[in-house]
């Protein structure tokens, strides 16, 4: 979101500023070995968060720094590390480079955002530079950085919130983007207005290029104002204003412009750029930070009572001062208890206590100065003690007084019952004085070094030579006496003096004597490590030889196993190559089939479609029939006929009336259509063809349309016999309804394969497909000599008129019974 501007130039950090996080998190001692210049005072950047430097380091430590892990992981814990609001001031980092820390925007409790002062300008300056970036003026980055650090004194001494705005984001793009455009036109069209910006190109020097910029740049501070001039003369040597006047004018002019186009910004918006007042507090968003740590929660009590004063009245304000380099702390669950009513109105915002492998990551307080968890403080001086000082190896008996003294004072400083934070002793710096922890001898005693004067100055045997005398000539005057006792007492101190030089000197020279043993201890320590590291070499170098072989064995065979499976690979890919050509076949062949069944459906579409239009037509036809027959028969009696002379003779008028009655009332029965009706459903679900399945509904709508043509013949000779009471005139029937020959090759080929496995056809009916038992009715047809039930010939016979196996005319013997 807001982030990918700022982590652009997370990684403008220069050698000498990473030099400077280096020397914090590695004590000072243990980089002794190596050269800080190879780093510090190289122009550019570094890469990769800095492990090409930190190999470098490692590689010069003299194996000092082999518990700080690969150069990977040490570049991992430096960028944690300097990874926290205004780390430019703890490391001491110029003024001219852009901010290092991300902006983060904190969840409160209530799931509310919020972002700090700080941040907002750390935000802000991403932005400007950004405009900076892909041009030849990259060097401004160094002069809009500066002012973004002027602009921090507003907020010296205190570190508050604002709630997180994405409004407030967009209005300073969009002035930013505004102010830009403006800047443009001026530079292109309007350069009238860059004519006071213009410097006389005779100038030798730089100074009244810096007397404009600390002009545009006001209010810097001694090392802001060296930063600005290290700027301004780099600008210098890079375009020197007798070749590049428009490039100074242009420059000048854009961040004049730009500088005050953000002042104003900031000025119009004091609640965000400037310490709360007691006048805009009351409502403002005060926030707590719930550090979070080993599964604990707390918060600093000096901003717990510093919100609480800020949001309750006077007379309910908690008076609290941290002291001695303490900020005290509370449980969170403690501050519910106790100040539960106090706090609804207050934001708290989870914050973990980051660390960063060997040190922890400074935190900024309230008031703007740098702590870290008494934990960690307590840690990094004993590890200073043990790893780096290494107390214990070089103590000396006469020292361990002052050892326990320090170590009481520590525990002293660190003795409590509770978490706190604590800015004592947080920079890396030296605890122990080597000088302390050295061999203590009469050199380095204060009091013998005195008295050594004193008596360095008396000659012994003077004095033993002046006391012969005056016992040769004593005289007894006060003067004298005096002189004696004086003599007597400086002789006292004189022998004091001497036997305490002497047993100074025995010291010493014991002294000296266990340097020289430890010094021979040394040598000889040297030479075994020497001899160590000639063992290891060669061993090292045996191992290598070994290696060397081994590895050429193992080239040879991973070599012939390449080549084995570059081989395998080959013919692999030849298979491969094999199978796509099958492949593509297959798809050929495919991609024809569906082309010809795309053909075939759309031909049989075709034939749908005019079996549709033929269907319709007939349906026509039908229907006008029906209206015929319709008038037709509401011309005709309802009652059978009477009064006509009986005729026993099977072709007599009485007989054919009979007759056709009987064709009348077996097809007004609804049977033959029923039966039809069936053999239509039994084909369609025997059937999956769309064009069978369209071809059976067309032969139903033609059975019925002959239905009833033959009914309508049936009925006008009904009626002739009724007015003529004879047969004469008599229209001929035509051939009984039934389905088309194509239909019932259809039906019976479908009937057949459903009927494969049943071979004794002639003791089967081949309608129904039950078994034909002795005592039932039968009918054979003369033609295939096939038998069928009487009662399933019946019904078959009133449709079709047919054999179903062979197809030859066969009548029902019911209803056509023989003449003879």
């Amino acid at each position: 979101r807001m982030n990918i501007k700022v982590d652009y130039f997370s990684n403008f950090l220069s050698p000498t500023s990473f030099y400077n996080v280096v020397s914090s998190y590695i004590p000072k001692q243990l980089l002794k070995d190596f050269d800080k210049k190879k780093i510090v005072g190289k122009i550019g950047y570094i890469l990769n968060d800095g492990a090409d430097e930190v190999q470098e380091i490692l590689d010069n430590s003299n194996n000092q720094l082999r518990m700080y892990g690969s150069a990977a992981e040490l570049a991992l814990y430096l960028k944690i590390y300097r990874n926290f609001p205004m780390s430019y001031k703890f490391f001491g980092t110029h003024s001219f480079e852009p901010y290092r820390t991300r902006c983060e925007v904190w969840k409160s409790i209530k799931n509310e955002e919020f972002i700090s002062k700080h941040d907002l300008r750390v935000w802000m300056e991403s932005e400007v530079c950004f405009v900076w970036k892909d041009t030849d003026s990259k060097v401004a980055f160094g002069f809009t950085s500066i002012f973004f650090k002027t602009c921090d004194a507003q907020l010296d001494g205190c570190y508050e919130f604002v709630k997180y705005n994405p409004e407030f984001y967009s209005q300073f793009c969009q002035k930013l983007d505004q102010t830009m455009k403006d800047i443009l036109i001026t530079i292109k069209s309007e350069r009238s207005k860059l004519e006071k910006y213009y410097l006389p190109s005779s100038k030798s020097d730089n100074s009244e290029i810096i007397s404009i910029w600390e002009s545009l740049i006001p209010n810097c501070n001694k090392k802001q104002k060296e930063d600005l001039h290290v700027t301004v003369s780099l600008l210098y040597k890079m375009f020197p204003i007798r070749t590049h006047p428009s490039l100074h004018a242009e420059l000048t002019y854009t961040c004049s412009t730009l500088f005050e186009m953000i002042r104003e910004f900031m000025t119009a918006r004091p609640e965000m750029f400037l310490p709360y007042t007691p006048t805009n507090i009351k409502n403002a968003p005060v926030v707590i930070r719930v550090f979070q740590a080993e599964s604990h929660e707390f918060v600093m009590k000096c901003e717990l009572f510093e919100a609480i004063r800020s949001k309750n009245p006077p007379g309910e304000n908690i008076d609290f001062v941290d002291e001695n380099g303490r900020y005290a702390v509370m449980e969170l669950a403690d501050v519910y208890k106790e100040y539960g009513d106090q706090i609804s109105n207050i934001n708290l915002i989870p914050t973990p206590v980051r660390r960063a492998e060997f040190k922890a990551v400074p935190i900024i307080t309230s008031k703007g100065d740098y702590c870290i968890l008494a934990i960690d403080a307590f840690s990094e001086i004993f590890n200073q003690l043990f790893f780096v000082e290494k107390v214990f190896q070089k103590i000396k008996n006469d020292d361990w007084n002052y050892l326990c003294d320090y170590m009481r004072k520590v525990e002293k400083f660190f003795k409590s019952d509770e978490r706190f934070f604590t800015r004592a002793l947080f920079v890396a710096q030296k605890i122990m004085d080597k000088e302390r922890m050295s061999q203590l001898d009469y050199r380095n005693c204060p009091e013998l070094r005195d008295k050594l004067k004193d008596v360095n100055n008396i000659n012994p045997k003077k004095v033993v030579k002046e006391e012969s005398v005056d016992e040769k000539s004593s005289v007894n005057c006060e003067d004298c006496v005096h002189t004696n006792k004086l003599y007597d007492q400086v002789k006292k101190e004189l022998k004091s003096t001497q036997h305490t030089l002497r047993t100074a000197e025995k010291k010493a020279k014991k002294a000296d004597e266990l340097e020289k043993k430890l010094a021979s201890c040394q040598r000889k320590i040297e030479g075994f490590e020497n001899k160590l590291d000639k063992e290891r070499d060669e061993k090292k170098t045996v191992q290598e030889i070994t290696i060397y072989f081994r590895l050429t064995d193992t080239r040879k065979k991973l070599t012939s196993k390449t080549s084995k499976l570059g081989d395998e690979v080959k013919r692999k890919e030849n298979q491969l190559e094999s199978v796509r050509r099958e492949v593509s076949n297959l798809q050929k062949t495919i991609d024809e089939k569906n082309e010809k069944e795309k053909s075939e459906i759309s031909e049989k579409d075709e034939i749908i479609k005019r079996l549709e239009e033929t269907n319709r037509r007939l349906t026509i036809r039908v229907e006008e029939q029906d209206r015929i027959v319709k008038s037709l028969l509401e011309k005709i009696s309802d009652s059978k006929p009477s009064g006509i002379p009986d005729d026993q003779r099977h072709g007599g008028p009485r007989y054919q009336l009979s007759e056709l009655w009987n064709i009348k009332d077996q097809y007004n029965s609804g049977e033959p259509l029923k039966q039809a009706k069936n053999m239509i459903q039994k084909l369609i679900s025997l059937s999956n063809r769309p064009d069978i399945n369209e071809m059976a509904n067309y032969e139903y709508q033609q059975f019925e349309g002959k239905i009833r043509n033959y009914l309508l013949s049936v009925e006008v000779n009904i009626q002739k016999i009724n007015k003529n009471r004879e047969c004469s005139e008599l229209i001929p029937l035509s051939d009984l309804p039934a389905f088309s020959d194509r239909f019932m090759t259809e039906y019976w080929k479908e009937i057949d394969k459903k009927s494969e496995p049943i071979e004794e056809s002639d003791v089967e009916c081949g309608i129904c497909f039950f078994e034909m038992k002795s005592e039932e009715e039968k009918l054979d047809c003369a033609q295939c000599k096939k038998v069928l039930h009487l009662k399933c010939a019946t019904k078959w016979l009133a449709v079709h008129r047919s054999c179903p196996y062979c197809r030859a005319k066969l009548l029902d013997p019911i209803e056509f019974p023989s003449l003879n």
